[in-house]
């Protein structure tokens, strides 16, 4: 059985898989404002960690959270990122911390 498109299983791999979507969205914050001395240091170091099968969950949440920082630092006014199952208008769920708005295409 192939495994390259199976779902995460454990904690860490659902954390690698959010750090991955974190480095997404840092890289994306990027394309229309100027990075910060620290951005491509940050970038490569998640990657990093990301492809080490090994990495521990407290580490993946870590550097986590220094991407969001960073993404924050790049695009002061980056809303949280919505829900997946969100419709178009956001709806505020307790988990996802997005902020209720409009969504305009």
């Amino acid at each position: 059985m192939n495994h390259t498109f199976s779902a995460p299983v454990t904690a860490a791999q659902r954390q690698r898989d959010t750090l991955l979507g974190a480095l997404v969205g840092l890289a994306r914050s990027t394309v229309n404002e100027s990075k910060t001395e620290d951005t491509d240091r940050i970038l490569a170091a998640g990657l990093r960690l990301a492809a080490d099968p090994k990495a521990a969950e407290s580490a993946l949440l870590r550097l986590t959270d220094i991407v969001e920082a960073e993404k924050h630092r790049v695009l002061p006014t980056a809303l949280p990122v919505p829900c997946p199952a969100e419709t178009p208008a956001i709806m505020t769920l307790p988990v996802c911390g997005a902020h209720p708005q409009k969504f305009v295409p």
